[in-house]
């Protein structure tokens, strides 16, 4: 009789461990998977249309050379050079934000996220060798594949930046801009720069 009662205190137990796992798991999933995972989907949703009134007074940048336009607030500066355009949302101080928007060649018309991995071999971006290093993998692998100007792009998001390559026939587009999940201040909403990106589109 004690053998028996000593055998089911065990299963009892193990019962419960199993139970108080589940709701761990639970709630592991939830806060770090789940909750974080909508948040960082809402955040670079650039996609989504935009109200007419959001945006009615933003000037507009249109690129007749590669077929493109986007607009930005009537506070932010702009500044053209070869294959490069800056868009500056203010023009001093500690909490200057910039987004630089860039043209690069794709003479083999790789897809945005094979370009990207291309990208990454060089000494620019990545370490410069045919061989990842384990950092740059885990990069590509938390990369995402989002919808811009009706096309498919890829992001990566580093500690301070992100980056976004979107190919179109022999072109990259690339955006780059500072990590708006970790430099936000209150000059530097990120869901204004989301929306700066998202009236992204392609005019021919």
């Amino acid at each position: 009789m004690e053998y028996n009662y000593g055998k089911k205190s065990i299963w009892k137990w193990i019962i419960l461990y199993v139970i108080i796992g589940a709701i761990a798991y639970g709630l592991i999933y939830y806060f770090f998977f789940y909750k974080n995972g909508n948040s960082y989907n809402n955040q670079t949703n650039y996609n989504v249309q935009n109200s007419n009134a959001e945006t009615a007074d933003w000037k507009t940048y249109r690129n007749d050379q590669y077929g493109f336009e986007i607009q930005y607030p009537q506070d932010w500066w702009m500044e053209e050079q070869i294959n490069i355009i800056t868009f500056q949302g203010h023009s001093s101080g500690p909490s200057q934000f910039a987004l630089d928007i860039s043209i690069e060649s794709n003479p083999n018309k790789l897809s945005s996220k094979d370009f990207t991995l291309e990208r990454l071999k060089e000494p620019e971006m990545g370490s410069g060798f045919n061989e990842f290093t384990p950092e740059e993998v885990q990069l590509f692998n938390n990369g995402k594949e989002l919808e811009l100007g009706g096309l498919t792009a890829f992001q990566l998001k580093e500690d301070n930046y992100e980056h976004i390559y979107l190919a179109k026939d022999y072109n990259i587009i690339k955006f780059y801009f500072p990590n708006t999940e970790k430099n936000i201040t209150e000059l530097e909403d990120p869901k204004v720069v989301n929306t700066v990106i998202s009236t992204f589109k392609f005019t021919k």
